[in-house]
């Protein structure tokens, strides 16, 4: 599959369509799951200890988001990784016009994930960062366009950033 955004669509569906549970319009796979396993590699019941690296579950999902991309997908990045965060270069639009399925995106305040599609003004959002009590948390979340609390940063188009080397 030579579509980066087409590829991850299906990687993504492969492991979170099922299992997990539900509040409301949120989906959650927590840190026994095998999902928060492959999608963070942060240790299992250990989330208060790696919080205090300065990750979050949020940003641990990005990066295995594009390890997958890279490592498993065979796509390779426009740019170093770390310029990802500095919300420059080849890929990154500000606001939301444009945005697409499967775009990673940045909220403010700082939060990060996968833009999963929107339907009129709602949008769905798969992102780590749902953690409670000491339990990691992964979630597919449904609603608005930004969601509650947060303004939209802006996004990296991911078939700008990627490119297929088969």
């Amino acid at each position: 599959m030579n579509n980066v955004r087409e590829w991850l669509w299906d990687r993504l569906m492969r492991d979170f369509t099922h299992g997990g549970f539900v509040e409301g319009t949120t989906r959650y796979w927590d840190d026994s799951t095998p999902q928060w396993e492959e999608w963070t590699r942060i240790p299992q019941r250990n989330v208060k200890e790696w919080l205090k690296t300065g990750q979050t579950s949020c940003t641990s999902f990005l990066v295995h988001v594009h390890k997958h991309i890279v490592e498993e997908g065979g796509f390779k990045a426009a740019g170093f990784w770390n310029n990802l965060w500095k919300f420059k270069g080849k890929g990154w639009h500000d606001g939301t016009a444009g945005i697409q399925s499967c775009d990673f995106f940045q909220l403010v305040p700082m939060h990060v994930g996968v833009f999963l599609g929107a339907i009129g003004s709602f949008g769905g959002y798969l992102a780590g960062g749902a953690d409670r009590g000491g339990v990691g948390r992964l979630a597919w979340s449904m609603g608005p366009i930004p969601p509650a609390n947060y303004q939209f940063m802006g996004y990296l188009n991911i078939e700008e950033f990627y490119t297929s080397i088969v």
